[in-house]
């Protein structure tokens, strides 16, 4: 962008010390004198001299830098300043005459700001650090600590650290690794797992996404055949291949509520060997204007940077405006809504979206046209055969042999349960056995199950509503 000879640069990024390294490499590359600016020190050539006398006001500086033949010019702190409309007009003067030799950078912290001058601008959003920037890091750093602590890991343990320390931002990924070191003096495979719970911390510090690492795997899912055979041809996509395939958007899943969506989602993740983050619609709103939107496309962001990575939207009708939301929140529901369609059409990276929703009713036409999601399935209440493994996963789980109940008699009583449901059933039956009730048998389950009403039998209008619908409108899981 400085080589195309941009006059303002507005880089948005958290990682001012990075974007000062890399334009100090443009500037020597390209033969320019490099200058910084901040609201204290005031504006000084790096490296080496002092800073020019009296310029830690920003239009003193922008004079100053009138005065300069050439360079590249890094203002870090002019965003705080601009909403003064004297920095603006200064602003716009000075680069009138700017020759090609000269490009004012500033750091932006929201690609939506400066309305007023968006006409100058042109907006970079700052990648977070590419596997070879971390690699390079991760070289970097084991150099330095050799002699100082223990050093076992092998090519695989690497590959884990580095696919830990993606989407993490540089200064992120350096207290990750000294916090890995410092808590037993050791670098090994134990701490690819400390790395991973660290990485946890640091995606959740804005209580925006959950970071879930995808242990569960279709085996732990009963049925869903169709989904399972669909995810197993394009995990191919995923990697490098002969036909250049691309990874797929993602999928729409409707269904009865305590079917296995989300249990689905993490499956996935496990089947496609990625990461998993979890968006919650609801934590996307906030009180301040303008920060909602922020907030969506930070997430948007993040999943990005993750990728290759699926992300889990559950309940997707949280991010529909509705019509009464609509008048009571000046279109901030459709804005948001808005920005994830157009996002989610034009995404270039593999971020593989499940949504879920159990409220049809809720959902736009312009969600589930083709070409939003690649395909949209229906998980059902399961049948006989699936209620029998749902049935068998859940007692192994909770290590009670399967042979030690009649599972026959069970699956044709449990008609019209949900998979969730099942389980509460079995684990409600253990907390009587845990209580002193005896082993677990079918006489003590089928107690149970006399005060277990289903949701199909208590909503079973809106049940059989979803089910007719999704018999016209999409493929069963």
């Amino acid at each position: 962008m400085i080589k195309s000879h941009n006059p303002i640069i507005a880089v948005e990024t958290v990682e001012e010390a990075r974007l000062d390294q890399i334009l100090h490499e443009i500037a020597w590359e390209a033969n320019l004198p490099y200058f910084v600016w901040d609201c204290n020190q005031g504006l000084q050539r790096t490296p080496g001299s002092g800073a020019v006398y009296k310029t830690a006001d920003p239009k003193a500086a922008m004079d100053a830098v009138a005065e300069i033949e050439s360079g590249v010019f890094l203002f870090r702190d002019l965003e705080d300043f601009l909403q003064d409309h004297t920095v603006e007009r200064k602003l716009r003067d000075l680069v009138k005459e700017f020759g090609p030799q000269k490009t004012v950078v500033f750091v932006a912290r929201d690609g939506e700001a400066h309305q007023d001058i968006r006409e100058l601008l042109v907006y970079y959003p700052l990648p977070l650090p590419s596997t070879s920037e971390l690699r390079e890091m991760l070289d970097s750093f084991i150099a330095s600590i050799k002699g100082k602590a223990r050093i076992e890991l092998d090519e695989a343990d690497t590959a884990r650290i580095l696919d830990n320390l993606r989407g993490l931002t540089t200064f992120e990924a350096q207290r990750a690794l000294s916090q890995a070191v410092v808590a037993d003096n050791a670098f090994d495979e134990e701490d690819v797992r400390l790395l991973a719970n660290i990485k946890k911390r640091f995606i959740e510090k804005d209580n925006l996404v959950e970071y879930i690492s995808p242990e569960d795997n279709f085996t732990v899912v009963g049925g869903l055949d169709n989904l399972k055979q669909w995810i197993a041809k394009r995990k191919v996509a995923f990697a490098e291949n002969e036909f250049d395939l691309p990874a797929p958007k993602g999928v729409l899943m409707i269904g009865v509520p305590g079917c296995g969506k989300t249990l689905c989602a993490r499956a996935i993740a496990n089947e496609l060997r990625v990461g998993l983050i979890k968006l919650d619609p609801g934590r996307l709103y906030n009180k301040y204007i303008g920060e909602s939107e922020a907030n969506l496309r930070k997430v948007l962001k993040m999943a990005e940077s993750l990728a290759p990575v699926v992300l889990l939207v559950d309940e997707i009708e949280k991010v529909m405006p509705s019509g009464e939301q609509s008048a009571s929140d000046a279109g901030l529901g459709a804005r948001i809504f808005g920005t994830f369609l157009s996002w989610l059409q034009d995404k270039d990276e593999p971020v593989f979206v499940v949504a879920t929703s159990n409220n049809i009713r809720a959902l736009p036409p312009e969600l589930t046209r083709k070409g939003r999601f690649d395909e949209i399935f229906f998980v059902d209440l399961p049948d006989e055969r699936v209620r029998s493994i749902i049935f068998d996963i859940h007692l192994k789980r909770r290590k009670v042999d399967p042979g030690a109940v009649n599972v026959v008699e069970l699956v044709a009583l449990t008609e019209g349960f949900s998979g969730a449901e099942i389980e509460e059933l079995i684990l409600s039956a253990l907390y009587s056995v845990a209580g002193g009730a005896g082993p677990l048998t079918t006489e003590l389950l089928k107690e149970e199950l006399k005060t277990s009403i289903p949701l199909s039998h208590r909503d079973a209008e809106r049940v059989a509503e979803l089910r007719a619908w999704a018999r016209a409108n999409t493929i069963p899981a």
